[in-house]
């Protein structure tokens, strides 16, 4: 277990390392675009940003995890052989995405075609890279991301100010296509060392794929519905307030698309229901220790982070903020894993479509009454659920109650540490400047996450790897 473990999050930590240098970036540039851009400008950025990020990922649905579960073969035959068996799902696709940016305002005819080339160049990057991991080039694609951060860094500072919007996402789209060419000629040179032919896609993966595709995408509508829709019916300066309110902190995610995808490997040298339980409770926890102080500490402080960022320019977003903070404790797993890796992937769709329904469901009921609010309590509620049945289904392919395939007493303990350490903290100290304020709510941070780590290596890990 020691082992399994300890190489388990080695691995996730250096591929999770350059993610991380990434999105630090882009939380960079989320302070330094709304405070130095005005609303409209910074609302026009983030509705192409978000097209990207929505178009890219819904051409590469599925394919990550499936290439985890793949043994070697030509990386050309994989992308054009699972495009041919799918080539109506990426004509549909296709469709949605430019009608989607035919219908954006404000952008022309050459912004339109960089934005295309964009989206294809990451979407085929985000498959070349699981194909490296795969590999196990873990260095190569740590040096090539950070290498891509820093580019993405450099462009986005420097043309904007000068050259506007059309020149950043050319030189965005560029670098990008740049990094996809790097990976895909690495892929080669490995695969012509290895003499592997390779063989077809077996249809029972091909099968998973399709269920993978189908929840993919529906949960990629779901997390960007009201961001694709909202943009048509309120103006650029609201849209923006929105964004910023509703903007939740991608490193959680990353962390946990990277431990999905290396769960899905590592499941290939596991052979018992027993270890790989095991696995998902002991990294569930290790996550947990680092992110119910830092939700804590954002829930407590998030009027502080506003104002000694932005000052009043972001007021309105506050307390849609506050209460988008309320997802933070949901990213400590991957709750889809063991459903993955036992191939009920439909048990995933399911989850998909029951929390898009509803969600779409409470904004209609919440969003006449409360606005802006009604559609982060909609996601909330819809996500919470969507969760619960995730366990559900898990215990149900394990043959066990769903409260004890996730570790709800470790998780209940560090939680009522936390906040009744935190909680106690901003009492005694009650700073009503900004910037003290923060700086003080870091000393019962730290303490936290160092008991957390304690308690749960003590209490919980240490007695796994025992057993």
């Amino acid at each position: 277990m020691k082992g399994h473990l300890a190489k388990y999050l080695k691995r996730s930590s250096l591929l999770g390392g350059a993610r991380i240098f990434y999105i630090s970036i882009v939380l960079f540039l989320f302070y330094y675009y709304p405070r130095n851009l005005s609303k409209s400008i910074f609302a026009q950025y983030q509705q192409i940003f978000i097209l990207v990020s929505f178009g890219s990922s819904l051409l590469a649905v599925g394919l990550y995890y499936i290439i985890g579960l793949l043994q070697r073969q030509p990386f050309a035959k994989q992308v054009v052989n699972i495009v041919k068996r799918a080539k109506w799902f990426y004509i549909i696709t296709s469709i949605v995405i430019l009608g989607r940016l035919l219908s954006t305002k404000g952008i022309d005819v050459a912004l339109i075609c960089s934005i295309i080339f964009l989206i294809a160049s990451a979407a085929l990057y985000a498959i070349a890279e699981a194909v490296l991991i795969k590999h196990k080039e873990d260095r190569f694609v740590f040096t090539m991301n950070i290498l891509y951060a820093l580019a993405f860094l450099g462009v986005h500072i420097l043309l904007i100010p000068y050259s506007g919007i059309n020149t950043l996402i050319a030189a965005w789209a560029g670098i990008t296509a740049a990094r996809t060419l790097a990976f895909i000629y690495k892929i080669y040179k490995i695969e012509a060392a290895d003499g592997n032919a390779g063989y077809p896609i077996p249809d029972v993966l091909y099968k998973q794929w399709q269920w993978l595709a189908a929840n993919d995408s529906v949960e990629l509508v779901n997390t960007y519905l009201d961001k694709l829709l909202l943009s048509f019916f309120i103006s650029n300066e609201l849209f923006a307030v929105y964004i910023m309110g509703t903007y939740e902190i991608p490193i959680f995610t990353i962390i946990i698309a990277v431990i999905g995808f290396q769960f899905n490997v590592q499941h290939e040298e596991s052979h018992t229901d027993e270890h790989i339980l095991s696995l998902f409770k002991s990294s569930t926890l290790f996550i947990a220790c680092g992110l119910f102080p830092l939700f804590i500490y954002f829930f407590l402080h998030c009027q502080d982070i506003f104002h000694f960022l932005f000052g009043d320019k972001y007021e309105g977003s506050i307390e849609l903020f506050r209460f988008t903070t309320f997802l933070i404790p949901l990213r400590i797993a991957n709750y889809v894993s063991i459903i993955q890796v036992k191939k009920q992937s439909k048990y995933v769709l399911y989850g998909s479509l029951l929390s898009i329904i509803l969600y779409i469901g409470f904004i209609a009921l919440l969003y006449p009454k409360s606005g802006l609010m009604g559609i982060v309590y909609a996601t909330l509620i819809s996500t919470y659920l969507q969760i619960l049945y995730y366990l559900v289904m898990t215990g149900k392919i394990l043959g066990l109650p769903f409260y004890k395939v996730f570790p709800f007493g470790g998780l209940l303990l560090v939680l009522g540490i936390n906040v009744m350490v935190m909680g106690i903290a901003e009492y005694i100290i009650q700073n009503k400047e900004a910037l003290p304020a923060l700086l003080n709510g870091i000393i019962p941070l730290v303490l936290c996450i160092a008991i957390n780590y304690w308690i749960v290596y003590k209490i919980y890990i240490r007695k796994a790897q025992i057993a």
